[in-house]
């Protein structure tokens, strides 16, 4: 249920015949290239695979990240093989992921831009840093895998950084005092 369509697409052009293997049978439009899409020019750059920014899928109105892997045989290139992820299904699972019964998790991009948040209208627009007054720690989230900081009297923030294919940091905040008191049963 977290994907909206699993595709293979050859090396040839689609406007010269390329040709698009879908599981859900979608064709494409008349004038859809494949050289357009980043997913695919990525991997046509010998790139083993990619994992895209979020962005609205045109045909489904859904937040979609495409992960793609190049396909060579005999080390010549053959085309991309990628699955759309619905972000949406990924911001709930992302969200239910939480140090206390409190807290708030998200996946962010490098910018501090929130990639999941259950508050839709948040996704590619909203700054967690801004939102939460953590703007002095970007810096800091961005300079170790793991970072955790406990000084805030109010609220914790606890940060790992993701894959170095996406950029994306995960977050999670909640109270300072729920979290001692939960580390301390």
């Amino acid at each position: 249920p977290m994907y909206s369509m699993l595709y293979y697409i050859n090396e040839i052009p689609m406007p010269e015949g390329g040709t698009i293997y879908a599981d859900n049978h979608w064709t494409p439009p008349e004038g859809w290239d494949q050289y357009t899409r980043s997913w695919f020019t990525v991997c046509t750059d010998n790139t083993n695979y990619n994992i895209t920014e979020p962005y609205i899928d045109a045909n489904t109105g859904d937040l979609v990240i495409t992960i793609a892997r190049s396909m060579s045989v005999n080390g010549e290139f053959k085309g991309v093989i990628a699955l759309d992820v619905i972000a949406t299904k990924l911001s709930e699972k992302i969200a239910s992921i939480k140090l206390t019964d409190s807290a708030d998790s998200f996946l962010i991009l490098n910018s501090g831009i929130y990639a999941t948040n259950t508050d839709g209208d948040k996704i590619l627009t909203d700054n967690f840093y801004d939102d939460f007054g953590f703007t002095e720690m970007k810096g800091n989230l961005s300079e170790t895998e793991t970072y955790l900081d406990l000084d805030n009297k109010e609220m914790y923030l606890a940060a790992r950084d993701m894959p170095s294919e996406t950029g994306w940091t995960f977050v999670t905040i909640g109270s300072r005092d729920e979290l001692f008191i939960e580390m301390s049963n």
